[in-house]
């Protein structure tokens, strides 16, 4: 009876409908009716609630077919575990108080959003990977809902930028709808439809770019008709990056550029390799030694670097002028410069480095299991560096909010809450990640070799967006993580699959 149901054309529909449901509203980060129904104060995204209907409905039942999972998902599967084991051991050593607040009550959520975000990431691997037709579509539906996003963000840059961010009524409304902020908009600065600027390019870094990206350095494209020679995803790289740019997120524009940097670097050791073999074969020194070669290349590359330098110093100096945080860079007096939280306060990041400063101290009294997922905030009061005292953002959160404080980074976190013991197994899985990835690059379809090279930037953007997110219920780390698994999963089937037919 179940086997007959779950593979019934009205099944197999409905799986489809709410995959799809999923996927176009991944842009929305805390619909006001989520927020509503759940309590959240502010990560309430409708596609990880669609996605937990998926795995209940689908997984279950797939599952206990005896379906089959992608390998990289155990490692995460062991960081639960592990998570699991830190919060238990935190029973053993006394929390500070902190309000009314408890273990329990903070572990409660803690472990429902990792909870989410494990399934969420199962969810995606398996379903994904049931065929290349589901991970095509998805790419089709990522770059529709990245296109009305991009379309909406444009009508907030008109505002933003040409009116003095004097929103119209109509426009506050309709932002109003799928977001769950008093004030949706921000001054000079576009959020699509994301809680805040910040979160709008984290989703960009993670899910969007890094497959347009990849469309168009791979010559790949979701849809059979091009404009010219230019596919839709090679349109809208373009218009993601302005709207990342126009985003104002400094995590998110270096991030990007961290991408670029590899993508560049990448670029220049093949050249530096083509150019270095047409000289020696132009000089008739092709069995050159060894030490030429690399005499040779090392010049190039030398080269190559200072320019690259130069262009970064350049693309510096224009974020300064745009940007007036960036711009106290250059502004700032060194010499005369205050103690190291000075500085950051001049440079407008010192509420930041408060937080990762408490929690590398949370760390350092226990490095190996830490204190348990959910709990560096209680330590956040006698933790916190002095400095802290005089910083508004700091001052509001301990008269004015009764949530437990955070670390706002994903790497203190984890070494502050679940050690060196859990920060290693989920490095380990990144790790893992990263081999699916090139996995992936030698696959014989070419949208395995795209996804293939979308993971490897998603996952270089989320080692520097990790520094400004440290919440689990986002689903684009999932999501994207999701994504190169099943390309992975469907990159290794045909070699397994002949193998099983010479034994």
């Amino acid at each position: 009876m179940l086997t007959h149901a779950w593979r019934s054309p009205f099944f197999q529909a409905l799986c489809r409908s709410v995959w799809a449901g999923a996927v176009v509203s991944l842009p929305l980060t805390s619909l006001p009716l989520l927020v509503d129904l759940s309590g959240a104060s502010t990560v309430a995204p409708p596609a990880v609630v669609l996605l937990a209907v998926l795995a209940l409905i689908w997984l279950g039942p797939y599952s206990l077919q005896g379906g089959e999972l992608p390998a990289e998902v155990r490692p995460l599967i062991a960081f639960g575990g592990v998570a699991v084991v830190t919060w238990a051991a935190a029973f053993f050593i006394e929390l500070p108080p902190f309000r009314d607040k408890s273990l329990l009550s903070e572990a409660r959520e803690a472990f429902l959003t990792l909870a989410m975000g494990l399934i969420t990431y199962l969810t995606v691997a398996a379903y994904a990977a049931s065929s290349s037709k589901t991970l095509q579509l998805s790419l089709k539906l990522l770059n529709w809902s990245g296109l009305a996003v991009m379309l909406w963000s444009s009508v907030q840059a008109i505002f933003a930028f040409f009116h003095r961010s004097m929103y119209p009524d109509v426009l506050l409304a309709i932002q109003n709808l799928f977001v769950a902020r008093h004030a949706p908009l921000f001054f000079a600065r576009v959020t699509g439809l994301a809680y805040e600027p910040s979160w709008l390019a984290h989703q960009l870094n993670l899910v969007y770019l890094p497959v347009w990206l990849a469309a168009s350095l791979c010559g790949y494209s979701a849809h059979a008709r091009k404009l010219w020679r230019f596919s839709l995803e090679n349109f809208l790289l373009v218009g993601g990056a302005l709207q990342l740019f126009l985003s104002f997120s400094r995590v998110g524009w270096v991030s990007f550029l961290m991408v670029g940097a590899f993508v560049a670097v990448s670029a220049t050791l093949r050249l530096v390799q083509r150019i270095t073999n047409a000289l020696l074969v132009r000089w008739k020194l092709a069995s050159a030694q060894r030490l030429l070669r690399l005499a040779l290349s090392g010049g190039l590359l030398a080269a190559f670097a200072v320019a690259y330098a130069a262009a970064a110093l350049g693309l510096a100096f224009l974020g300064a002028q745009l940007e007036p945080r960036l711009g106290r860079i250059f502004a700032q007096d060194w010499r005369q410069a205050g103690g190291f939280f000075e500085l950051t306060n001049q440079l407008a990041f010192a509420e930041r480095v408060v937080y990762w400063a408490s929690g590398f101290d949370v760390f350092g009294e226990h490095p190996f299991l830490g204190v348990g997922l959910g709990n560096a905030g209680f330590y956040f009061a006698e933790k916190m560096p002095a400095y802290g005292h005089g910083l508004v953002e700091v001052v509001n959160l301990f008269n004015r909010q009764s949530f437990v404080p955070n670390t706002k980074s994903l790497w203190v976190r984890l070494l502050a809450e679940t050690g060196l013991m859990g920060f290693a197994v989920f490095a380990a899985w990144l790790v893992v990640l990263w081999q699916a990835a090139r996995l992936a690059r030698y696959a014989h379809e070419p949208l395995l070799r795209m996804l293939g090279a979308a993971g490897q930037f998603a996952l270089i953007a989320f080692l520097v967006e990790g520094f400004s997110v440290d919440s689990l219920a986002l689903p684009y780390l999932w999501f994207a993580a999701g994504m190169l698994s099943a390309a992975a999963y469907l990159s290794r089937r045909p070699a397994a699959e002949s193998l099983q037919g010479i034994y």
